[in-house]
Formats: C-alpha cells, structure tokens, sequence
C-alpha cells in the first residue's frame, strides 16, 4: 500500500533522505515529489518512490557533496529520466576552523 502525501525521513545509511510527496494535480492518482538528499543507494531510492506511485520529481536538493548525501543520485536520475524538473546543488560548505570553547 502507498503512502499519503506528507513529509518522510528515510534513513538511507549514515545520513537521512527527506522526501515530500504530493498528489500531481491532473487527478491521475500518481504523485510528484521534492528529494532533499539522495543518500548512497539511489536504486532503492527510487524503488521506494516507484512503489509509493511517484512518477515525476519536482526538484532535487543536494544539501552538500558528502558522499552519504550523493551518491545515488546516478542511479536515481537514471530511474527517473527525463522526469525530473529541477536539480539543485547548494555551494559544499567549507571547512570552519575549529574554535575552543573556554
């Protein structure tokens, strides 16, 4: 059985991917989604949404390039082909110097 439309946490690994999924408003009874970081297995990514009647992804956001956030994004542009409106890759964060507390 399908999930509802709403926010889910998925744990894929070491991090966690954030999907929001809402109905695709011309009553097909599919659903389109907006991915926040893909994890490391985009197959069973994109399994999940297949199984959930995800046929459209509206946007892919990559928080930043650790590879427990982007790895599957290969594999899960290519299940998803020519389905996704938008992918966005925020500027990697940069590595702040540690400070000392005390």
């Amino acid at each position: 059985m399908a999930v509802d439309t709403g926010l889910y946490c998925l744990d894929v690994g070491q991090g966690s991917c954030t999907v929001l999924i809402d109905r695709i408003p011309e009553g097909s009874g599919d659903n389109q989604a907006v991915i926040i970081d893909v994890g490391g297995n985009g197959e069973q990514l994109a399994t999940w949404l297949k199984l959930n009647r995800v046929t459209r992804l509206m946007a892919v956001v990559l928080t930043h390039h650790d590879r427990d956030h982007v790895l599957g994004l290969g594999n899960l542009v290519l299940a998803f082909k020519r389905r996704i409106n938008m992918l966005w890759l925020l500027p990697d964060r940069r590595d702040a110097p540690c400070s000392t507390q005390g």
